[in-house]
C-alpha cells in the first residue's frame, strides 16, 4: 500500500500518527510493534508529537527528503551557534551548561529541527537514544524551554526524591496532568538556577551511560566533550551538508 502511495505521489511526504511508545503503558508491546511496522515500511521519526485529550501520538513520515535512520536529521540547515546565542541572549550560558552536562554524561544522538521563526519558534534540539527522547530543548527569543516526560516508574523515583528538588520543579510536577505516556514537564529557562535540578530529572529518566572518553567516540551521538560548543555545532553543520 505504501509503495503504491509513493508511486502515485512521488514528490509528496506521507505522514502518519501512531500512539507514542511508553514502556509503562498497558499496551506497551502493541505500540512498540506498531512503530516497528512503520519503520520497516521506511517511515522515519520527525520528533513531533500531538496530544489528543489524554493520549499522545508521534508523527512519522515517508517520502521526499526523508532522512535515513541513524543519520543527522534536520529539515533545514542548523543555525551557527553565534545565531543561536543571539536568539537565546542571556539564557545562552544556561543552554551551554545543560547541553554540556548532557554531552559529558551521555552517549546520545542529537536531532535538530527547525521551528517557525514567524511565531518565535526557532530550532528544537532533541537528545535521543534508541528511539526514545531523553529531553527536548526548544529555542525561544531570550530563553529556551526544557521538556521532560516522566513515565510511571520515573514518577515513583521522583516521589522518593522530591524533597531534594526545588520549589519550581515540585510545583510543575504537581500541576501537570498525567497522560497515558506520563507527565509532560516543561520549564522556561532564562538563567541557570534550574539547570542542576533539571539535570537530576534527566538522571531519573535515564542513567548516564558515558563511562570513558574518547573510547565512546563513534558510538551513538559521535560527540566528544573535548569539543567546544562552537566546535560541536560546526561539526553538525558539516554533517548536515554531507547528507544534503
Amino acid at each position: 500500500m505504501f509503495a503504491e502511495l509513493k508511486r502515485l505521489y512521488p514528490n509528496h511526504r506521507i505522514a502518519v500518527s501512531i500512539e507514542s511508545e511508553n514502556e509503562n503503558a498497558d499496551n506497551a508491546e502493541q505500540s512498540i510493534r506498531e512503530k516497528q511496522f512503520y519503520e520497516k515500511s521506511c517511515f522515519s521519526e520527525t520528533g513531533y508529537f500531538v496530544k489528543r485529550k489524554a493520549d499522545s501520538f508521534e508523527i512519522m513520515i515517508i517520502g521526499k527528503d526523508r532522512t535515513a535512520r541513524g543519520e543527522l536529521k534536520m529539515d533545514r540547515p542548523i543555525k551557527s551557534y553565534d545565531e543561536v546565542k543571539a536568539i537565546l541572549g542571556t539564557a545562552s550560558p544556561a543552554w551551554e551548561k545543560l547541553t554540556g552536562l548532557i554531552r559529558f554524561h551521555y552517549v546520545i544522538d542529537e536531532i535538530w529541527q527547525a521551528g517557525n521563526p514567524n511565531h518565535k519558534h526557532y530550532n528544537n534540539l532533541y537528545f535521543k537514544r534508541g528511539g526514545k527522547t531523553l529531553v527536548t530543548l526548544a529555542i525561544r527569543e531570550g530563553y529556551f524551554i526544557v521538556s521532560v516526560v516522566l513515565g510511571k516508574d520515573e514518577r515513583a523515583k521522583f516521589e522518593e526524591q522530591r524533597k531534594s528538588f526545588g520549589e519550581e520543579i515540585n510545583k510543575e510536577y504537581d500541576t501537570t496532568e498525567i497522560y497515558h505516556d506520563g507527565k509532560w514537564l516543561g520549564f522556561d529557562i532564562y538563567g541557570d538556577s534550574l539547570i542542576d535540578d533539571v539535570f537530576r530529572l534527566l538522571q531519573i529518566k535515564r542513567k548516564p551511560n558515558r563511562k570513558t572518553l574518547p573510547d565512546d567516540m563513534g558510538k551513538c551521538g559521535c560527540l566528544d566533550i573535548g569539543l567546544s560548543h562552537d566546535d560541536i555545532t560546526n561539526y553538525l553543520i558539516l554533517m548536515g551538508e554531507k547528507y544534503e
